[in-house]
């Protein structure tokens, strides 16, 4: 049987340990040894994230013309700050959902946001997720498929998260959200959090 728990408990369990076997003779000190090589494997504290399947969040094709800018001096001017990272990206063609790409813009240490912008209409769009509000963000994504998962850190509770999305209809809709750990789990990359 395996439970998930924090490192404190695990600390704290191997600290009863040691101090209950030590103090009782050198058969005590040999089976602290033993016991605190088990500990971890005994406590678990890896969580499994349920994916979505890519290909159940399909895209219509794949756009090969040519690309169309945004219009950052009327339509677009809320993204005009970004002009530059927005055309080089999407001068690279589609990276996400068929005719998008998928932009991810730094704004500080463990600070990033993300725009898409569709290259059929130059329409650019922020992703709902980045910023300050979810630090450390990660995106995993595809050309083939609307579906987007993002890692990101809540300081509000010191907690990760991944989080999976369906980019459709120019709409982010919500799948599923799951706690994977605390701070530490955010410093790995979302592929390796996703296996």
């Amino acid at each position: 049987m395996y439970f998930a728990v924090s490192g404190d408990l695990i600390v704290f369990l191997r600290t009863v340990v040691l101090g209950v076997l030590t103090s009782t003779s050198w058969f005590g000190t040999a089976c602290a040894d033993i016991a605190l090589q088990r500990v971890p494997a005994a406590v678990s504290s890896a969580i499994t994230v349920e994916r979505p399947n890519a290909t159940d969040f399909p895209v219509q094709g794949r756009f090969t013309g040519k690309t169309v800018l945004p219009d950052f001096k009327r339509r677009d001017r809320d993204f005009n700050s970004f002009r530059t990272r927005i055309r080089e990206g999407m001068r690279q063609g589609p990276n996400f959902a068929g005719h998008y790409t998928l932009i991810q813009i730094g704004c500080g240490a463990g600070c990033s946001f993300a725009i898409v912008a569709d290259n059929q209409t130059g329409r650019p769009a922020s992703f709902p997720r980045g910023g300050e509000d979810n630090m450390y963000l990660d995106l995993d994504y595809s050309p083939d498929s609307r579906l987007v998962a993002a890692q990101w850190l809540s300081y509000e509770v010191n907690k990760c998260f991944i989080e999976f999305f369906d980019f459709d209809r120019n709409t982010w809709k919500p799948i599923s959200k799951t706690e994977i750990g605390d701070t530490d789990a955010c410093y790995k990359p979302i592929k390796e959090n996703l296996r």
